[in-house]
């Protein structure tokens, strides 16, 4: 989700798959850890059918973070939200597309809470729309108007220009927390920029937070005539909000011959420190026959005739000889962390780490499943059918435990 995008700044990416193996476990801080965390059980316990519902091809399903663990799915064909209860009775709707309140624009729908308020973000109309657990319409406020100077650093002194805002969260006042990306230093490349946490509030001066890994950077990014594309297999770091906004986690994989390193960093919302947790993990090789049709595969949408053969060029010798070891992230209702590998042929193994950056165990998902929510004793996930339909599946765990204090 990206805003105020910089004229001709475009870059796509290949999906990868891959297998890793954990090979140690490193810790910072309080994080402690061994090899041979247990695998949970996990059983299947609600499903709400793709063909039943009706639900489209690509699906994403939002968890209330309050006790009665409603789901909210956005269905961005009809700018609606379909609010289903834990029994899997679907109990009303939000939205519609338009332009009056309660309404939203074109574009994905993404949303959180504060409390037990759901706030929808509609980017393409910059604003916010709040609604009560009656799920009736509090308020729709406009996004803070932006100032696009931060004074950068513990004192300030240095001022970035911000040319692109990625909101992550929005608080009840309309303020926003986000990734803001600073205009390019002109001695650096096209691609290589820092990537600010910011807080916007509703009025005054926006409040730098911290240094986030950059989405846009040369090492995983190449650039030809002011266009840019993923380096195919390139370790891209995630970030990401909790569903209430009070955490903000990144994750970085650093490649190092056929092995590396996964780093989860995890960040209160105004940018302290949580933890830093470090694994270790020995990669897959990426096959020739991969290589060859991952660079096949650069088809630009846009951009001079050869470009597809200029990032061919250039993606070939800065394509990393292992598969990254990380598809996704996603930062429980309980202050856990799930960090979903990339796929095995039986499924997807993700870890799952405490409150306190502690590694308590691992689940492995069905094939065609991705994590979309999850507490220690829950996992809201999405699977898809021969016909590339997403149901929703909920699975009850077994076997995770976590000490006093570190997971609630």
């Amino acid at each position: 989700m990206q805003r105020l995008s910089c004229a001709r700044m475009r870059a796509t990416s290949s999906a990868v798959f891959a297998v890793v193996t954990l090979i140690g476990l490193g810790h910072e801080s309080s994080a402690q850890g061994s090899v041979g965390q247990p695998r949970a059980q996990i059983v299947q316990d609600l499903r709400l059918d793709a063909d039943a519902e009706d639900f489209p091809a690509s699906l994403r399903v939002f968890v209330s973070p309050t006790s009665d663990r409603r789901m909210f799915i956005p269905l961005a064909t009809d700018a609606t939200i379909r609010v289903y209860d834990s029994t899997g009775m679907k109990v009303g709707t939000i939205g519609r597309r338009g332009e009056g309140p309660g309404e939203f624009g074109r574009g994905a729908i993404y949303l959180g809470w504060k409390r037990d308020t759901l706030w929808v973000d509609d980017g393409g109309q910059r604003r916010i729309s709040y609604f009560g657990r009656d799920l009736q319409l509090i308020r729709t406020t406009s996004y803070p108007r932006f100032d696009y100077k931060v004074k950068r650093g513990p004192t300030g002194a240095e001022s970035r220009t911000i040319v692109n805002l990625s909101p992550l969260a929005f608080a009840l006042d309309g303020s926003i927390i986000g990734q803001a990306f600073p205009a390019r230093e002109a001695s650096k490349d096209l691609w290589d920029s820092e990537l600010l946490l910011v807080h916007y509030p509703p009025k005054g001066t926006p409040q730098f937070l911290g240094v986030l890994p950059p989405s846009l950077d040369s090492r995983w990014i190449v650039s030809a005539s002011g266009y840019g594309h993923v380096v195919p297999f390139a370790p891209v770091p995630f970030v990401r909000a909790s569903a209430s906004g009070d955490r903000i986690a990144h994750v970085t994989s650093t490649l190092a011959g056929d092995s590396g390193i996964v780093t989860l960093t995890m960040l209160k919302s105004n940018g302290d420190t949580v933890y830093v947790r470090r694994i270790p993990f020995a990669g897959a090789p990426v096959m020739q026959m991969e290589r060859d049709s991952a660079l096949f595969a650069i088809k630009p949408r846009e951009g001079p005739p050869d470009l597809a053969q200029r990032f061919f060029a250039l993606s070939k010798d800065r394509m990393p000889k292992i598969h990254p070891p990380v598809e996704y992230l996603v930062l429980g209702l309980d202050n856990t962390a799930w960090i979903g590998l990339n796929t095995l042929p039986a499924g997807r193994t993700i870890l799952v780490v405490s409150g306190k950056g502690n590694l308590i165990g691992t689940v492995q998902l069905p094939p065609r499943s991705t994590l979309r929510q999850a507490t220690l004793n829950k996992l809201w996930t999405t699977r898809t059918n021969d016909d590339g339909l997403m149901s929703v599946v909920r699975y009850e765990v077994q076997g995770l435990r976590c000490a006093s204090g570190e997971c609630d």
